[in-house]
């Protein structure tokens, strides 16, 4: 049984591999460990304050073991995916970020568990500095991810046929470009028939 479990498990495709699940992590994990550090700070003469602290110092450790998984994923798909001349600049620069800001968050994390009984007792603006520049490092990389991906196709296996694309209305019916001038021209149609039967 456990056997058949594995079996299908490793089956699973993932396009173009793991880096789409994994990026998420440090992304949220950085976000959330600068949040409560922030709160913490705010609220240090209340009885949660060391609980935010506490939260801070385990996300950010979360954070540098996935940014490890995610850049060493990430580093796999930049080897293996198809992509020009074009995309190629894109997910390089998203490359170059991604392996700075990884490390960097690694670093962090290493500093975080060595200064873990002082961590949000001393120094805390420039603590919270510190997470928050972090913050906007992973959140550029994060941007440029994006770019690589919406913008230029990296991964994609396939995209959806631009000719006709398809319109929501109020009611969650979808209508492409043509199908909606079809509409049009009947109801004018309809329109004109009503109004020279009045005639």
């Amino acid at each position: 049984m456990f056997d058949s479990i594995g079996s299908n498990f490793m089956n699973i495709e993932i396009i173009p591999n793991w880096h789409p699940i994994f990026v998420h992590f440090p992304i949220a994990l950085v976000a959330i460990s600068t949040l409560s550090f922030l709160l913490g700070v705010v609220t240090r003469q209340s009885r949660i304050a060391n609980e935010l602290i506490m939260v801070s110092k385990w996300c950010m450790w979360f954070a540098g073991m996935f940014a490890i998984v995610t850049a060493y994923t990430g580093w796999s798909a930049y080897n293996s995916v198809a992509h020009d001349g074009l995309s190629h600049q894109a997910m390089t620069l998203h490359r170059n970020w991604a392996l700075a800001t990884a490390l960097i968050i690694v670093i962090f994390a290493v500093v975080v568990f060595s200064f873990r009984n002082d961590w949000g007792q001393r120094k805390r603006l420039l603590s919270l500095s510190a997470l928050i520049i972090l913050t906007g490092l992973i959140s550029v990389t994060a941007w440029l991810g994006a770019e690589a991906v919406y913008r230029y196709g990296i991964g994609v296996q396939s995209l959806p046929e631009t000719d006709t694309p398809h319109l929501h209305d109020s009611k969650g019916e979808n209508h492409g470009h043509h199908d909606l001038e079809i509409e049009k021209e009947s109801n004018q149609n309809n329109h004109d028939h009503h109004h020279n039967n009045h005639h």
